[in-house]
């Protein structure tokens, strides 16, 4: 499980049960709040972008995605 403080760009997870790149992860902090991390995810499948704010204590699954280098004929 990932914490909100180890989404880094390029990580691929799981939410809402689809897997998702991370596109942009900005921390944010509020007046005397706990850290956010303003995040945008795309769907590898749909390929929609979602804008999400993480807070503190939030967990993700890493995907297990295996990128491999094909030649189309």
């Amino acid at each position: 499980m990932l914490g909100h403080a180890d989404l880094k760009k390029g990580l691929i997870v799981i939410v809402e049960k689809q897997p998702c790149e991370v596109v942009e992860a900005t921390p944010m902090r509020c007046a005397q709040r706990q850290l956010m991390i303003q995040t945008q995810f795309k769907n590898l499948i749909t390929g929609n972008v979602l804008n999400m704010t993480v807070h503190q204590g939030e967990n993700f699954e890493e995907a297990d995605i295996s990128k491999v280098k094909v030649k189309f004929l």
